[in-house]
């Protein structure tokens, strides 16, 4: 009996250590706006210090509308034992799909409301160096008329990709281009730095081979 109450107690404190790191008035989404899947908290030791951290998308607890609630992806490292807060206005974003971690990378994706829906795709991951959580990739998709563009750039390399697909009136079929530069940066960027211009000089990238 005295075994099983200290399990108990052990199983409590180690659920609360787990809450603790939501802030006050926030709550975590219990499924994705974007297509009602259950979204799932992700656990994994992303600043190598063989500690668990938690990855989760968090909106007030106040929640009225989905465009005006704020929003934010809530990364927290077990190393500073703080948040990391992406917010949701520095892309225009209303909906999100489920994070997903592969090798030690973060991927995020956002979505604006409307038509065009403009999608923004987020790869991050931990800098050992700068004990920071850097972007080392972002993909820019949007639509157009019969078509779609998509570009993925590599922050690491400057390496950038631009695809088109577009509906060819002249042959009535839909067409795939894809067009390839280089464009390096002068600096890192970490989640402290994320604002919405920048996101707006990164979307320009690969601008030229848009249609």
């Amino acid at each position: 009996m005295k075994y099983l109450l200290i399990i108990f107690f052990l199983s409590q404190y180690s659920f609360c250590q787990q809450k603790e790191f939501i802030p006050v008035n926030f709550t975590e989404f219990s499924y994705s706006p974007s297509n009602s899947e259950n979204l799932k908290r992700i656990t994994s030791d992303l600043d190598n210090d063989n500690i668990i951290d938690y990855v989760t998308v968090i909106h007030n607890k106040t929640y009225e509308d989905l465009r005006m609630n704020k929003k934010y992806l809530l990364i927290h490292l077990s190393k500073s034992n703080k948040n990391t807060l992406i917010d949701f206005e520095d892309f225009n974003a209303v909906y999100f799909l489920q994070p997903k971690l592969k090798n030690k990378t973060l991927e995020f994706q956002m979505y604006q409301e409307g038509t065009g829906v403009y999608g923004h795709n987020l790869k991050l991951r931990y800098n050992n160096k700068h004990n920071e959580i850097e972007l080392i990739g972002y993909d820019y998709s949007y639509r157009v008329p019969g078509g779609h563009c998509n570009k993925t750039y590599n922050l690491l390399t400057g390496k950038f990709i631009v695809i088109n697909d577009y509906y060819d009136m002249k042959t009535n079929k839909t067409k795939i281009e894809k067009f390839y530069g280089v464009q390096k940066q002068k600096r890192k960027y970490f989640v402290s730095d994320f604002t919405t211009e920048l996101f707006s000089n990164l979307s320009q990238i690969g601008s030229i081979y848009e249609r």
